[in-house]
């Protein structure tokens, strides 16, 4: 947040150039987010299980490298501008966006262990800050995001047969929200009257809301005893679940928040061309 205040304290002083009045519109706006999370409590995990089944395993897990959030986002708001070389911009937009992705495992048998996850975003954003001519705009950002995050652990067999049943403890669809505050900024370019292409990197608040580095990731449907947290340290959870729970070695949902770079086009409904 300290970040946000200082962009826009050093920003004001240029607001009282703007003369005249204000104009604006709806826009529309498309953008793809190379989205980071820390990857520490999942590279845990899969460090831990591969070493714990060891040869038995054809082809282990993989480590995550962190981008594979990386998605587009749609969305629609708008955006008001004051007259002037040197004006007042603010806007503020809805955006929705969805990412799938697989990660597995493979025994000696033939058996595959599918790690599915699905993640579905929906962030609120707020701009404020100057435009140049109508045609550069440098803003301060702060966005709220929620992504509903499903991670569902799978048996594949032979024959291609998928099963969450619990003849492995480890089945399950494991399920969390992670809730974080994003602040940083955005830099646009008007070109051709009614579109923008824009930049903007954000980075999330840590600890904020409070208590999110407390929820982990959990199968409400598991008939097992507990454990139902995925873990981040497998044999833990494998040889001694008692431990396991009072250690609270599971994956965090804050685990799963980090910088994020996006790039897009909004297209403007409504606001003066850029050359009035």
């Amino acid at each position: 947040m300290n970040r946000l205040y200082c962009l826009i304290i050093l920003l004001s002083p240029l607001f009282g150039h703007a003369q005249g009045g204000f104009s604006g519109g709806v826009y529309f706006l498309g953008e793809y987010s190379l989205d980071k999370f820390e990857t520490e409590g999942m590279n845990s995990f899969v460090s831990t299980f591969n070493d714990f089944w060891g040869n038995k395993l054809s082809q282990p897990y993989e480590e995550f490298t962190g981008s594979e959030f990386s998605h587009g986002n749609f969305g629609m708001g708008f955006r008001v501008i004051s007259s002037g070389h040197v004006g007042f911009s603010a806007g503020t937009a809805f955006l929705y966006g969805r990412k799938t992705f697989t990660h597995s495992a493979t025994w000696n048998n033939g058996v595959v262990n599918d790690l599915d996850f699905y993640a579905r975003d929906l962030q609120w954003s707020i701009n404020l800050g100057i435009h140049i001519e109508n045609l550069l705009f440098l803003e301060a950002y702060a966005d709220a995001n929620i992504r509903k995050l499903e991670m569902g652990h799978y048996t594949v067999y032979q024959d291609g047969s998928r099963s969450l049943s619990s003849e492995y403890k480890l089945n399950g669809l494991y399920t969390g929200t992670v809730s974080s505050m994003d602040v940083g900024f955005q830099a646009g370019l008007r070109l051709y009257n009614y579109f923008m292409i824009f930049c903007k990197p954000t980075w999330p608040m840590k600890n904020f809301p409070p208590g999110k580095d407390l929820i982990g990731l959990d199968d409400y449907t598991t008939v097992n005893y507990p454990p139902s947290e995925f873990p981040s340290d497998y044999r833990l959870y494998a040889t001694d679940p008692v431990s396991f729970v009072e250690q609270d070695k599971g994956v965090k949902t804050d685990q799963f928040e980090g910088f994020r770079l996006a790039f897009g086009i909004e297209i403007i409904f409504g606001a003066r061309p850029k050359d009035e």
